[in-house]
């Protein structure tokens, strides 16, 4: 299973647009980390809202913005260990090719190196 990372601060509107695409468009089951950096409270409660009872998102509230990185390597803290790939998205882009991870699983197969990392946009 691949794992999807997306940090939100007040675009919850947004970030559930590129949830709806990420799901739709992926080529495998897919889990969802979400953090939420600090938002408004009225941003959460919409956020916990949309998200309640969707098994394959987990979501930790940061009670302030800690930045994107530290906020990104708190949820690669969450990350299974049986993960195989995981993504970085940002909340405000909408998923548009069909099977996007899998495109990236094809560029990895390509190279001889073991725990190579590879980070761009599309």
């Amino acid at each position: 299973m691949n794992t999807s990372i997306i940090l939100n601060w007040n675009t919850t509107d947004l970030l559930i647009g590129m949830y709806e695409s990420a799901v739709k468009l992926a080529s495998k089951e897919m889990q969802f980390i979400i953090i939420d950096n600090g938002s408004r409270e009225n941003e959460v409660s919409k956020l916990e809202k949309y998200f309640e009872g969707k098994s394959n998102v987990k979501i930790k509230k940061l009670p302030e913005n800690i930045g994107f990185a530290a906020g990104n390597n708190v949820a690669l803290e969450m990350v299974e260990d049986t993960c195989d790939l995981v993504f970085f998205i940002n909340s405000d882009i909408v998923i548009q090719e069909e099977a996007w991870d899998k495109k990236f699983e094809e560029v990895l197969e390509n190279f001889k190196v073991d725990n190579v990392k590879i980070a761009g946009s599309a």
